[in-house]
């Protein structure tokens, strides 16, 4: 029992004289009443005979590889090239990876010895110091002068800058203003 074979096995088959005499008497049966078979079969005994032949010819020698046209690579090579600007891109991303790599690594790194561990008690109960528990007492002068005072040491304060209070004044130079 034969397979069934696809139109281009019979073909071959029939021209390499694989068949069976039943199969090969069939077929010629076939080819005296189909023209696009007997075309077919034509044409691939055609070309079963250039491969034949190239297949039975010398090999060409370096002389016929010489002569052989070859294309201009030189166009294809640029293209392919990349650009200077694109050169250049690519240095710049990588001096920005470096740079942004560095900088995590630096930051991550101190941040671990930055942060202290938190404290839950107070190391010692905090007091006001002296000059909180001072009331400090101070009065505006009539030419708008707010002087601050505690005792001697007085200062006036004149458009938000300190000055020494009028008896300062008086003892340090001599004069009265």
């Amino acid at each position: 029992m034969t397979k069934r074979r696809s139109r281009q096995e019979e073909i071959l088959a029939y021209l390499w004289d694989e068949m069976e005499e039943r199969e090969r008497a069939a077929f010629s049966a076939r080819l005296e009443e189909d023209a696009n078979l007997r075309a077919e079969v034509d044409e691939t005994r055609e070309t079963l005979a250039r491969v034949q032949a190239w297949m039975v010819a010398p090999a060409p020698g370096v002389e016929a590889a010489q002569e052989l046209p070859v294309p201009m690579l030189r166009e294809n090579l640029r293209a392919l090239r990349p650009r200077r600007w694109m050169r250049r891109v690519r240095q710049a991303a990588g001096i920005a990876a470096v740079f942004v790599f560095g900088f995590a690594l630096g930051y991550f790194a101190q941040t671990a010895e930055i942060i202290p561990p938190p404290k839950l008690e107070v190391a010692e109960p905090t007091y006001p110091s002296a000059l909180e528990a001072a009331r400090v007492r101070f009065a505006r002068q009539e030419d708008g002068r707010l002087v601050i005072g505690m005792g001697e040491n007085s200062v006036w304060v004149v458009d938000r800058r300190f000055q020494l209070a009028a008896s300062e004044v008086e003892s340090a130079t001599g004069e009265r203003t």
